[in-house]
C-alpha cells in the first residue's frame, strides 16, 4: 500500500516517538498500521501498512533501528581492526 494513502496518527500523549535519536511516526490505513523512520527531516524508511495495530508498529519500527543501527556497529568494528 503507498504511504501516500496513510494518514498520521495523533495521539494525546505522543505522535512522535523518538528512539536511539530517530523518529517514528505511525500511519493508519483502512485497517493496518504502518512506521516510518525519519532522521533530521529526513525520510529514511517507510514501512507497508501491515501491522494490525499501533503497538505492532511502533514495535517493528523500532526494532528496524536496533537491527541498522548493530549492522553499522559491526561493519564499523570490522574497518577499524
Amino acid at each position: 500500500m503507498p504511504t501516500a494513502s496513510l494518514s498520521p496518527i495523533v495521539t494525546p500523549a505522543r505522535s512522535v516517538f523518538v528512539h536511539r535519536g530517530f523518529e517514528l511516526r505511525l500511519r493508519a490505513a483502512e485497517d493496518a498500521f504502518a512506521f516510518e523512520i525519519g532522521h533530521h527531516d529526513l525520510m529514511l524508511h517507510a514501512s507497508d501498512a501491515g501491522y494490525r495495530t499501533p503497538h505492532a508498529a511502533e514495535r517493528a519500527g523500532r526494532r528496524f533501528v536496533d537491527d541498522a543501527l548493530g549492522a553499522f556497529d559491526v561493519a564499523s568494528a570490522r574497518l577499524a581492526a
